[in-house]
């Protein structure tokens, strides 16, 4: 059975072997959060990439640009600030997880999976555990100062509305039925709020990641271990790709070219 999907303009195609045949596909993804699970469609965990691990790749228009950045948090703060006069919690909830997913680069299960033990809000160790990272990997990521606030005031919010505070209680639940949230619902709450301040379409939850990666990586005067460490990759390989794509030399070679 083949399977066509498109995404950031890709023209190239991949094929991954499984038991009963050959998935193919035209887009690039690096985890279980991307295109292809969006597309309805979970890559089977016996899927092999021809010629090895399926590699990420990433450009610069996968990246949010700065004011990007600025505009979406500051739409989504100031929806925050003004709840819906019908009561409804979901725009205080929304701005907690796209602050989460811009300062953190968690993946969409990732946040989803967060549970209220999971805040570490101490003024030197900020940090957020997942518990169950891909490949079942733990891992604690740290977080600034502005997040490590915001979060303190969305637990103290969470208790005011109601919502269970028990260490084991999800910290992001479902208005409609108050269960944990789905992916979907995720990739939705980004997409309504990224549509709101006419963001490019291309731009996904997933796109937080990659954004989170590229500030990280340049805020910390290029320290690729530590972006590493925080996105929870397995190998520093993954991780170099954000260091091509946004290599400085290259920026500077090119402007030397001879005109």
């Amino acid at each position: 059975m083949l399977l066509f999907f498109s995404m950031h303009k890709t023209s190239f195609s991949r094929a991954f072997r499984i038991q009963d045949g050959t998935f193919a596909t035209k887009v690039t993804f690096c985890c279980d959060t991307c295109p292809l699970s969006r597309a309805g469609c979970r890559l089977p965990s016996s899927a092999t990439y021809k010629g090895g691990k399926v590699p990420l790749e990433v450009t610069h228009e996968d990246f949010l640009t700065l004011e990007q950045v600025h505009a979406l948090k500051t739409h989504c703060r100031e929806c925050a600030a003004a709840p819906e006069a019908d009561g409804r919690k979901n725009p205080v909830r929304n701005w907690a997880i796209l602050h989460v997913a811009l300062d953190t680069g968690l993946r969409a299960s990732e946040i989803c999976n967060l549970r209220v033990r999971d805040l570490i809000l101490d003024r030197e160790n900020a940090s957020l555990i997942v518990q169950d990272g891909k490949g079942h990997k733990k891992r604690g990521v740290k977080m600034g100062k502005a997040l490590r606030e915001h979060l303190a005031e969305f637990l103290a919010w969470k208790e005011q509305v109601g919502e269970s505070m028990t260490g084991h209680a999800s910290l992001f639940v479902s208005s409609r039925n108050g269960g944990p949230l789905t992916r979907s619902a995720v990739y939705r709450i980004f997409k309504l709020n990224a549509e709101a301040i006419s963001l490019p379409a291309r731009f996904s939850i997933h796109s937080c990641r990659h954004t989170y990666a590229s500030l990280l990586y340049r805020a910390s005067e290029y320290n690729i271990r530590l972006v590493q460490k925080q996105l929870g990759h397995r190998s520093i390989q993954t991780t170099q790709i954000y260091a091509d794509v946004l290599s400085e030399d290259a920026a500077i070679a090119v402007n030397r070219l001879p005109q």
